[in-house]
């Protein structure tokens, strides 16, 4: 990541399995980082950590179940990705999903996941708090910019990341706190999530170039 070493920075990233998630983390660990990721898909978490773990190291990347709609449950992989790499300088918070037929599952995922994972990580990071500080990057989409008549509670939520992330970035208190928050809206994104009928193969973002743009979200870490 030019301008930036995240060697040995520690990352918590959630709905690390697959897709973005599991980009953002081969990028971190690619360039000698940590990383720990949680994922509510057990299976394909632990393939993810194999695979990961043979080309990058056992010793940089940890694995575990968890939901981001609840808060004890983040609350305790977090507090053992801590007990694990001895702190955690950046918070991912990736995790969300595509269901408009379930408005609810979408809001406590997308959003409400979104607020919890910062509030905990604040709580870790907070310098007036004896943290080190840190940075929390949200995932976004496309969607939290513009609106979209196919997916409206997905949009919703991510325009509702956007706001919130932007509101904690506004704080006058960030340099007694020592944090940074930051939002990526990327793209329709080549993952499973965004494979629908209307997007087409030029709306696509591939995740080279997401890459590149999280490593502008984290070049300034405290």
């Amino acid at each position: 990541m030019p301008g930036y070493d995240v060697r040995e920075k520690v990352f918590f990233i959630t709905g690390g399995a697959s897709g973005i998630g599991r980009g953002l983390a081969e990028g971190v660990l690619a360039n000698h980082g940590k990383v720990f990721f949680v994922d509510l898909q057990e299976e394909l978490g632990r393939e993810a950590h194999t695979e990961l773990a043979a080309s990058y190291g056992a010793h940089n990347i940890r694995f575990a179940v968890a939901d981001v709609t609840n808060r004890d449950s983040i609350q305790e992989v977090f507090n053992m990705a801590v007990a694990t790499f001895g702190r955690v300088d950046v918070m991912v918070n990736n995790a969300g999903i595509v269901r408009e037929s379930q408005p609810d599952k979408v809001i406590a995922v997308n959003l409400l996941g979104v607020i919890q994972g910062t509030e905990i990580a604040m709580a870790h990071m907070r310098k007036d708090k004896g943290g080190n500080g840190g940075r929390v990057v949200n995932i976004s989409s496309l969607y939290g910019l513009l609106e979209s008549p196919y997916f409206p509670v997905y949009s919703a939520t991510k325009q509702g990341i956007r706001a919130y992330t932007r509101s904690l970035s506004l704080s006058p208190k960030l340099d007694e706190i020592g944090m940074e928050f930051a939002t990526l809206h990327p793209d329709s994104v080549d993952t499973a999530i965004m494979r629908f009928p209307n997007v087409q193969p030029g709306d696509v973002l591939y995740l080279d170039d997401l890459l590149k743009q999280f490593k502008g979200k984290v070049q300034y870490l405290p």
